[in-house]
């Protein structure tokens, strides 16, 4: 037994340039896949997101034009959405996508307020657009509160304010 203990203290492991190497190597390649999943995972989240944002902002739609329309709020003026105009409102907001992700409207902002006979509301404003990739200059923001107080905001240069402008007009 001596014997055995005595050749096994003669083992000695050297630890070469190699064994370092493969271990960085191994730690690095761990930490590169926890990033990609990271960020993988959040795309998805954040695709999600706009999809529930989108399914409830149409069944706010069709509940509008089942229940007496859509109010609009603007400079101190209030009149109802022509069933029509909503729906042309639906079509731009939804082709233009998901935009980015905002936390708060832009300051002094001119804001048109769509109240929905569900107890959902949307705002809508013209904003500058800052991103470097950016399609235009100016584009608009969107927030939307469903009827349970959950709200998805952001902008997207894909939708000229001008035809917004147009679309809510009385």
């Amino acid at each position: 037994m001596a014997e055995a203990r005595e050749r096994w203290n003669m083992v000695r492991w050297k630890h070469t340039k190699k064994d370092y190497l493969i271990r960085g190597a191994i730690a690095l390649a761990i930490i590169i896949f926890v990033i990609f999943l990271i960020a993988i995972v959040q795309s998805a989240l954040m695709v999600n997101k706009y999809h529930k944002y989108v399914e409830n902002y149409t069944d706010s739609i069709n509940h509008a034009h089942k229940n007496g329309g859509i109010m609009v709020e603007h400079g101190g003026e209030s009149f109802r959405l022509q069933k029509e105009r909503a729906s042309n409102l639906y079509n731009i907001v939804v082709t233009a996508g998901m935009g980015k992700t905002q936390k708060a409207p832009p300051e002094g902002a001119d804001i048109y307020t769509l109240s929905f006979p569900d107890g959902s509301t949307m705002l809508l404003a013209e904003t500058d657009i800052p991103e470097k990739n950016r399609e235009n200059d100016v584009g608009v923001y969107i927030s939307f509160t469903n009827k349970d107080g959950e709200t998805y905001q952001y902008d997207t240069d894909l939708i000229d304010p001008g035809l917004i402008r147009k679309t809510l007009r009385p």
